[in-house]
């Protein structure tokens, strides 16, 4: 995290040491930041004013979770499962992904 009045960063260790992350998201409405976990089959949910992790676990293993996207009007999070290296995922398919987070 980025302090811009400070010009300091703050570094905070994801859930998973095998995590692997590969993208990451600002959820406008709410600021929390979401990142992606292909090796870990996960998805985190950051809360900056708590400082706290939230790990959702994907649906499949050797999942290799690509991209994160938040629809603002409904507070749902959708992430890609890449279907490459399918030799250890087991599948030759990709699959898309929604967490169903209602707006209050």
């Amino acid at each position: 995290m980025y302090d811009i009045a400070k010009g300091t960063f703050m570094e905070y260790d994801l859930p998973d040491r095998d995590a692997a992350p590969y993208a990451a998201r600002v959820d406008g409405a709410t600021g929390a930041v979401w990142i992606t976990g292909p090796e870990s089959d996960s998805l985190y949910r950051f809360d900056p004013v708590t400082r706290r992790f939230t790990t959702y676990r994907l649906p499949a293993l050797v999942s290799y979770a690509r991209m994160v996207s938040i629809d603002y009007s409904t507070g749902d999070v959708w992430t890609a499962l890449s279907n490459w290296p399918y030799k250890h995922a087991g599948h030759n398919y990709a699959e898309l992904i929604r967490l169903h987070f209602p707006r209050p």
